[in-house]
């Protein structure tokens, strides 16, 4: 199938007549004929999203050859390994899994337990890379899900692109080998919502803060008022007004885990453990089911609200219209034009000064672990196959490039190849060319430093380390 399927026209729950129906309605053509034809392309499909037969969920149904859609991917998945069950990347990330026993908290943090890119942290890279000039520096940042400004400038795009495809690889690993396990019955996970609600407002000319007073809360609801009765009248604006005080602390149809006195208890023990003179602080509380379904819409809703505002838009794009997560994130203006509007839409929206999802596992029988290569063995050369991925995406993953952008290619010669032109107007260029991440300066440099911290990535076998 050489046309890409039209995936965002899919929904999650969106059932289908037969196999056939579902190709018709991605591609607008009859299906190809021939098993193997057949075969090749549902295992294009399962790049980008999941099915089952309607049979398999819904007893009721009498339907044999009826699918529903059950997931749809964000990005398509590129690793090779079976969907999670076994591969090279599987192979060691399950015992690594199981090894541990539990977690709970961000994916970052469960990367850095079980010490994939373990290199990377604590200023362990001094060690490996004693001869960079910013050995003695804590100004370096090596870890891949760190896309925020380094030295207080923005990334150049080579680097941050591969910051974005470098951790997407890792988590979706992470996610195919969790649902695996789950599915052998050998551990239960999840993800789930976190949310920090703001109940404490600054204290002008001091570091304090105080509890929000009445008069506070009468001033954000009027503004939050002005604000929903400005996207209201537009159709396209996938935002539920009504659902929104399910998520603010302070309403009664609140639907949170603990009440606004509960959580201020909280707050106040928490300062208390922090010391004589902490300061109050807000904390983070679990979201509940029921605001978990709420949230993903004003994730959606803050996306839309960007995009619109990204294209400068009279009205709100049509939800199709606006790039997948991961597409979305690939953009750096767009990205940190969303990180803004997060800081000024979640608090006057539903009082929360940040939103964000963790996952937490529990291993649901002892592992043999004799069976299992060391830890430590284990996590090098898992770091290292991710390396070794990334060099394939250097060759092979291409990116957009605006007119300032062409100043991450290379030297003067290779831009004047790339475009046909001198270096005397390459910032006001914006042709949407396209170049290989790998030639790009910056993804360059950023490469060969993680590739630096693993030395042993080009002369040691896989099977080497799994003997």
């Amino acid at each position: 199938m050489k046309e890409k399927p039209r995936i965002h026209l899919l929904q999650v729950g969106q059932i289908f007549k037969n196999f056939a129906g579902l190709y018709r309605f991605l591609t607008g053509k009859e299906p190809p004929s021939g098993k193997r034809n057949q075969d090749a392309v549902k295992n294009q499909f399962k790049k980008y999203f999941e099915w089952k037969l309607l049979k398999d969920i819904d007893s009721q149904t009498t339907s044999k050859r009826a699918i529903i859609i059950t997931k749809i991917y964000d990005s398509p998945i590129t690793l090779p390994e079976n969907r999670g069950k076994r591969g090279k990347y599987s192979d060691l990330l399950k015992p690594l899994l199981l090894m541990h026993g539990q977690f709970q908290g961000k994916e970052s943090e469960l990367f850095r337990e079980l010490n994939i890119l373990g290199r990377a942290y604590e200023n362990r890279y001094k060690e490996y890379l004693p001869n960079e000039p910013w050995r003695n520096s804590n100004s370096i940042d090596l870890l891949p899900w760190r896309i925020a400004k380094q030295e207080g400038r923005p990334l150049e795009l080579g680097e941050y692109t591969y910051r974005r495809v470098l951790w997407n690889d890792m988590r979706m690993t992470v996610e195919r080998a969790l649902d695996s396990l789950q599915q052998e019955g050998k551990i239960s996970w999840r993800r789930y919502y976190v949310m920090i609600p703001t109940t404490l407002k600054d204290m002008e000319g001091t570091k304090e803060r105080r509890p929000k007073t009445v008069a506070d809360l009468k001033k954000e609801n009027c503004e939050r008022s002005e604000f929903l009765e400005t996207i209201s009248e537009d159709s396209n604006c996938v935002l539920d007004i009504q659902k929104l005080n399910a998520l603010d602390i302070y309403s009664a149809e609140w639907q949170g885990s603990v009440d606004l006195e509960e959580y201020q208890r909280l707050m106040f023990l928490d300062a208390k453990s922090r010391g004589e003179n902490a300061s109050l602080s807000d904390i983070p509380i679990k979201a509940t089911e029921e605001q978990e379904e709420i949230l993903k819409h004003i994730e959606l809703f803050v996306r839309q609200y960007t995009y619109k505002v990204y294209k400068k838009m009279k009205k709100f794009p049509s939800i199709e219209d606006v790039p997948k997560e991961y597409e979305f994130f690939s953009d750096r203006k767009l990205g940190q034009l969303y990180r803004d509007n997060v800081k000024e839409l979640y608090p006057l929206l539903i009082r929360c000064r940040a939103i964000w999802k963790e996952i937490e596992y529990v291993v649901l029988e002892e592992p043999n672990t004799t069976d299992y290569p060391p830890q430590n063995i284990l996590s090098d050369k898992l770091s290292i196959q991710f390396l070794q991925r990334m060099d394939t995406h250097m060759k092979k993953y291409r990116i957009s490039l605006r007119g300032g952008d062409l100043l991450d290619i290379g030297d003067d010669k290779a831009r004047e190849k790339l475009t046909g032109q001198g270096k005397k107007d390459l910032k006001r260029m914006s042709l949407g060319l396209q170049c290989s991440l790998g030639q790009t300066r910056s993804a360059q440099n950023f490469h060969e430093l993680l590739c630096g911290l693993y030395p042993e990535k080009d002369v040691v076998a896989v099977s080497d380390y799994c003997n």
